[in-house]
């Protein structure tokens, strides 16, 4: 996929090549882009293409990819700031910071914040909830899913054939 970023440095790289080739390396960016699309400008004419249709419809994609960038942060947002709380069936507890479907983890309880869920912890293991340590976090990544273990290190999950993030969070065990 493209992104924005990438789009920005191959025009970056158009309008270095254009002032190489013009001799303009010392000029303002802003100069060369401008001599550049002039330049376009008598391409066009050479052509018979309508410029200012191409830049009306430069200008929509350009729109529409900002937009695609702004509604992409708010979901990666959206995402990172999921909390989910599980007492999954084996009686560890974990914070999980994606979207899981709770339906595919039967015997596991999910509660409304952390506290409660060190409490429930606490209470169906018998351990003083000073005593329990921190909860196991599951993130998800570009590679796929990733766990805090009990010393803070940070490991990738390792799903085996057809076993979803569902599976091994329910299945988890020291």
């Amino acid at each position: 996929m493209t992104t924005n970023t990438k789009g920005a440095l191959w025009a970056q790289n158009a309008v270095t090549c254009f002032a190489v080739e013009t001799g303009m390396t010392g000029e303002e960016v802003d100069s060369q882009m401008s001599d550049l699309l002039c330049d376009m400008m008598h391409l066009e004419k050479k052509e018979s293409v309508d410029f200012m249709s191409l830049m009306e419809i430069a200008n929509r994609n350009f729109e529409d990819e900002l937009q695609i960038e702004i509604d992409a942060d708010k979901e990666t947002k959206v995402l990172s700031s999921v909390g989910l709380y599980i007492l999954n069936k084996t009686g560890y507890h974990f914070v999980v910071h994606f979207p899981l479907d709770f339906a595919a983890m039967p015997g596991a309880v999910g509660y409304d914040n952390h506290e409660l869920l060190l409490e429930a912890h606490a209470k169906a293991s018998g351990i003083d909830l000073d005593e329990l340590g921190e909860s196991i976090e599951f993130c998800m990544t570009s590679d796929g899913y990733s766990e805090t273990a009990l010393n803070t290190c940070v490991y990738p999950v390792d799903l085996k054939d057809g076993q979803s993030i569902e599976q091994y969070i329910n299945d988890w065990i020291v």
